[in-house]
């Protein structure tokens, strides 16, 4: 299950709409506005998903490279990014970056449903397998951080 939601949103309005879309799905939902607020937050406090603009005060694949690149309790986060430009711009240009997926502005109630029960189910998953002694260390890295490959693999 889903227990903590990270959003990096400039827009007010939209993290506002995304804070209401997400409401009763998850115990703790937390936007911040920059990418410097970002980074502190993902330092401080560990998130089970990453709700990421892609137009956030930096670019994004900027963005997703220093968080992998981090030795931090959410290195291998799953990133979904957030944005109004075409699904195939978004994705080629984030391909060698690990993100686990794509969620087209303005947001879709069903479509972020999707997301959060896919996202759920990976995890709960993972912690079957991790319960069983199979490492997964290395997999996630391996995979790309893609929920669905881990899924299909696991």
């Amino acid at each position: 299950m889903i227990d903590s939601i990270l959003i990096g949103e400039d827009n007010l309005i939209s993290r506002q709409v995304m804070e209401v879309l997400l409401d009763g799905k998850c115990q703790k939902v937390k936007a911040v506005a920059s990418y410097d607020e970002l980074m502190s937050e993902l330092n401080r406090n560990h998130y089970d998903l990453l709700l990421l603009d892609y137009h956030l005060d930096q670019d994004a694949d900027f963005m997703v490279a220093r968080i992998r690149q981090q030795e931090s309790i959410n290195r291998n986060i799953p990133i979904f990014i957030l944005s109004a430009e075409p699904e195939r711009v978004v994705l080629d240009k984030m391909q060698d970056l690990a993100i686990s997926g794509y969620i087209k502005k303005p947001i879709d109630p069903a479509s972020l449903d999707v997301v959060l029960k896919n996202t759920s189910s990976i995890s709960v998953e993972k912690e079957s397998v991790q319960k069983s002694g199979i490492d997964l260390s290395h997999l996630e890295m391996l995979l790309g951080n893609r929920p669905d490959s881990v899924k299909r693999i696991v």
